[in-house]
């Protein structure tokens, strides 16, 4: 630049971010007690933000963990309840309606318990809906006296989607055609 001076040519200007740094850095240098209180003030605020909203997600993902978790656990406690009830109704020669109804009693008092309402959520009230019409069924038995094959396949067919969603769609496929093969048998003894 200072030989340029010399032979009657103008420098160069700064370029733009040279000049944007150099009154960046002036002001920085007049401001500088301002800046000496709001840069630890503000990454303190800032911080604090950050770290809430982290918490914020650990809580939600531990809770989200544990409800996965209560699903899984009432999912599997009622397939097993299921799988034994509907293999109990399907083994049955003679069916005894007495068995029967304290088999759908206690599957009832196991959907009723606030674990099983809180992991079933929407499915609930069609869970409970099963439940309800088996009881209707095993009612119905109980005074007519027969049709026993045909009402234990309608409460197969009751709760084999309910096996097949708890995790057991093999044996809820296994369920549902020993249903149809009990009810073809009914209709050949007739």
């Amino acid at each position: 630049m200072l030989i340029a001076g010399l032979f009657g040519h103008r420098a160069a200007p700064e370029p733009a971010y040279a000049q944007w740094l150099h009154a960046v850095g002036q002001w920085i240098g007049a401001h500088w007690a301002t800046l000496a209180v709001l840069i630890p003030v503000g990454g303190a605020i800032l911080a604090g933000i950050v770290n809430h909203y982290l918490a914020l997600a650990r809580e939600n993902r531990a809770r989200r963990t544990a409800r996965n978790e209560l699903r899984n656990h009432v999912y599997a406690d009622l397939a097993a309840r299921l799988l034994a009830h509907c293999s109990g109704l399907i083994r049955a020669i003679e069916f005894d309606v007495g068995a029967w109804r304290d088999g759908n009693a206690a599957l009832r008092a196991r959907a009723q318990k606030a674990d099983t309402i809180d992991a079933l959520d929407e499915r609930y009230v069609s869970f409970m809906a099963a439940v309800e019409q088996e009881r209707r069924i095993v009612e119905e038995l109980r005074t007519s006296g027969r049709g026993a094959a045909e009402g234990a396949h309608r409460v197969l067919m009751l709760y084999v989607p309910f096996i097949a969603e708890f995790g057991e769609a093999t044996q809820a496929r296994r369920l549902e055609k020993h249903a149809n093969a009990l009810l073809r048998n009914a209709k050949v003894r007739r």
